[in-house]
């Protein structure tokens, strides 16, 4: 009996559990101090200067940060221009930017499909209704349109290319195989679809060669323009 009583006065005394209920009150706060320490390490790092970008939506939603951080110009390379990709959210994305002053230069055109689907008279450029690639660039009614609105900032330049890539004012650029304007969106996160990888960088380098690349070719509407007009 004697035990019995030492035992249940001990477990009654607030003492014990007094202390019980401080230590795991400091245990918590020294958890919650390196936890919120290592966040806030975490947080500080800077970005990698280069990371790879896996899948047709991690590129996707890349293009979506470009869209967010640029502040004076976007370069966007594709071949091809379909509403499957240049749906309504991304023109609404388009012209936001747009209307904040900032320059969105297209870079488009299949070289193959030039001359045939893609015909080119008097320094412009027209689509073939009959051309078996017409398909393929769909979305650039709504481009003609858009540019109508925004002649000064927005650009449509008729490379004959197969490159993929963009460029966020100097802040970074993307390389990969996603054609990020032409394919369709609800494919992004099929698993059975072609896989795809690309590349976010920061170089300083790599960024003025691509902004250099695209400046310096030349648009092959006003090319043949000149051509027809030397001959």
């Amino acid at each position: 009996m004697q035990n019995h009583s030492n035992f249940t006065s001990s477990v009654s005394d607030p003492h014990p559990l007094a202390l019980i209920r401080d230590i795991l009150i400091q245990a918590n706060a020294l958890v919650d101090h390196h936890g919120i320490e290592a966040l806030a390490i975490a947080l500080n790092q800077p970005r990698p200067t280069s990371e790879l970008v896996w899948g047709r939506s991690g590129s996707r939603a890349l293009l979506y940060e470009t869209l967010a951080q640029a502040k004076e110009r976007v370069i966007i390379v594709c071949p091809w221009l379909t509403r499957q990709s240049l749906n309504d959210d991304l023109l609404l994305r388009l012209r936001a930017k747009l209307d904040q002053q900032c320059r969105i230069e297209i870079g488009w055109g299949y070289g193959h499909d030039i001359g045939s689907t893609i015909q080119i008279r008097n320094g412009s450029w027209f689509i073939n209704a009959r051309g078996n690639a017409r398909c393929r660039y769909n979305a650039l009614p709504k481009l003609c349109e858009l540019r109508k609105h925004y002649p000064d900032l927005l650009t449509l330049k008729l490379l004959g290319t197969h490159e993929k890539f963009w460029v966020c004012d100097q802040q970074f650029a993307f390389v990969g195989n996603h054609n990020v304007l032409s394919s369709n969106v609800l494919s992004l996160n099929v698993p059975h679809v072609n896989r795809e990888v690309g590349i976010r960088t920061a170089e300083p380098d790599v960024i003025a060669e691509l902004i250099q690349g695209f400046e310096g070719a030349i648009d092959l509407a006003q090319l043949h323009y000149r051509d027809s007009h030397t001959a």
